[in-house]
């Protein structure tokens, strides 16, 4: 099989049998009626740091609001509260949500699946029912995401503070096994992706010069899901991945699908253990007076600062 990802994927999508070819939005909207409901509940609160939210982390944010009595309880066991403790899931996000993982269902379900480009574990649909490998040809099938759960060297071996999350697949296909991320975007932002991804240097490099000062929102993306998915591959011990993009709205003049290629980068999974032990010392066992973290933004105009609910104490420490 030759050819990129994205080329292979879109022969699936504007495929004689399904008619002419479709944009993402009547692609994903099937996908969204059936998953909709699913997220009507909020979803339960699970235990570790979460490799998807490590990346805009901040443990001295963490610290500083610990201090200034803006965390109340314990946020390692999902009880506490305060003015940094945002809202979990209001009726927009639960939208969001639900678009988001129609999205990755309808490409491991319905492109890259069917197109035996998806290898790994499968649920049948309704059944108590197991395959490993590509997509079964018979039957309705799911892909089960690969987890990780990675302990910290020096930190409790307690799940709350273990580094967890799920990659959205193994890709098999051009004689290699390698992982993909899925993403959707605004079509504002996808023309951006090329010139961002360009830019990203090594990820380590980029967070010891102070991390958050991005100028484009692109850019932003570039550097949180290739931060996501070099986590993925070194929990995984898989040398190569791919960050995917489809736009939510298709830009004229862009293609249906972007596909990026990154090598795996053992150091960016240690500052993501970095962070998680800064957050731990400065939690102190609860009281918040362990050794305050460095600062991720280089400066307090910039981007993640902007957002900041400590930001003057944080540039005035």
């Amino acid at each position: 099989m030759t050819g990129s990802f994205a080329d292979i994927a879109h022969e699936v999508i504007k495929s004689p049998k399904e008619g002419p070819e479709r944009s993402t939005k009547e692609l994903v909207e099937p996908a969204l009626d059936a998953v909709s409901s699913a997220h009507a509940a909020e979803p339960p609160r699970s235990q570790g740091f979460h490799i998807s939210g490590l990346f805009d982390f901040c443990p001295r944010e963490w610290a500083l609001g610990g201090r200034e009595g803006m965390i109340e309880g314990d946020p390692l066991a999902g009880e506490a509260t305060g003015s940094l403790i945002p809202e979990r899931f209001n009726a927009e996000k639960l939208l969001v949500f639900a678009i988001g993982h129609a999205f990755h269902r309808m490409l491991q379900d319905d492109i890259l699946g069917k197109a035996g480009l998806l290898v790994g574990t499968w649920k049948k649909v309704n059944h108590d029912e197991y395959a490993e490998g590509p997509m079964p040809k018979e039957g309705v099938w799911q892909y089960v995401e690969p987890t990780i759960d990675i302990a910290i060297e020096g930190l409790p071996d307690d799940p709350r503070w273990h580094i967890v999350g799920h990659s959205d697949g193994r890709l098999a296909a051009l004689g290699k096994i390698r992982l993909g991320e899925f993403k959707s975007c605004k079509s504002t932002i996808y023309p951006g992706l090329d010139k961002a991804f360009s830019g990203v240097a090594r990820i380590r490099d980029w967070w010891a010069a102070g991390g958050a000062n991005d100028r484009t929102w692109a850019e932003k993306y570039a550097k949180g899901h290739s931060f996501q998915l070099h986590c993925y591959l070194e929990g995984l011990g898989i040398d190569e991945g791919i960050v995917f993009y489809l736009p939510k709205e298709q830009p004229n003049d862009q293609p249906p699908m972007k596909e990026f290629l990154l090598e795996r980068d053992p150091s960016v999974l240690e500052t993501a253990k970095e962070k998680v032990r800064a957050y731990h010392a400065a939690w102190n066992e609860g009281d918040w007076q362990g050794p305050l973290p460095r600062k991720i933004c280089s400066a307090a105009h910039c981007k993640r600062a902007q957002d900041c609910e400590v930001v003057n104490e944080c540039f005035s420490v």
